[in-house]
């Protein structure tokens, strides 16, 4: 049976994956409906070049998937947690046992792109979320500023990376990826 979302009453994880399947981003946050307005142009060639470099250092090195939004991410299924990451990393050795139709787990990486209606939840909300559920490194690639910000929650290390600068993860430690080629990326067409 299928089941629509219910905005503004609790839904569980159960109830939330048999609703129809959709490109839009959904997430479920502690048992509650949660619809941003679709992403502008600009945020979605921001989170294609951060995906294209992350999938060919990944495929190269055989590391493990990348995947990109739309894709459920359940982070808790008790606490009816599902986010869907900009973009997102899992380790080879993990993959297969947290990657199937969905993400049942923590990846290793997850990636937002902040825009004006976002970027406080990004920056917040979806930290502590990222954080308390197991994911290693968060990134926060801020178009305003040009910047990235990289986040490895088991070292407490916050890295900024301001323009010209190169973007380095604890994660995936030999990918080099210069902040130019995420923001100066340009339209994919």
């Amino acid at each position: 049976m299928e089941h629509q979302c219910r905005y503004g009453e609790p839904m569980t994880v159960s109830e939330y994956l048999r609703t129809p399947e959709t490109t839009r981003r959904i997430e479920l946050i502690n048992g509650m409906v949660r619809e941003p307005a679709a992403p502008a142009r600009r945020h979605q060639d921001i989170a294609v070049a951060i995906w294209r470099h992350l999938h060919n250092h990944v495929r190269r090195h055989a590391l493990g998937y990348v995947g990109m939004s739309p894709i459920d991410v359940i982070l808790d299924r008790h606490a009816a947690v599902v986010v869907q990451p900009d973009v997102l990393f899992v380790a080879a050795e993990r993959a297969p046992h947290i990657v199937r139709r969905r993400v049942w787990g923590a990846p290793d990486l997850a990636v937002e792109v902040t825009s004006q209606g976002t970027g406080r939840f990004d920056r917040r909300d979806k930290r502590t979320l990222y954080r308390e559920h197991g994911v290693a490194e968060y990134w926060l690639a801020d178009p305003c500023l040009g910047e990235v910000t990289v986040e490895h929650f088991a070292t407490q290390q916050v890295r900024c990376f301001e323009p010209g600068s190169v973007v380095r993860s604890l994660v995936l430690p030999r990918l080099r990826l210069p902040v130019a080629r995420i923001f100066d990326a340009g339209p994919f067409y």
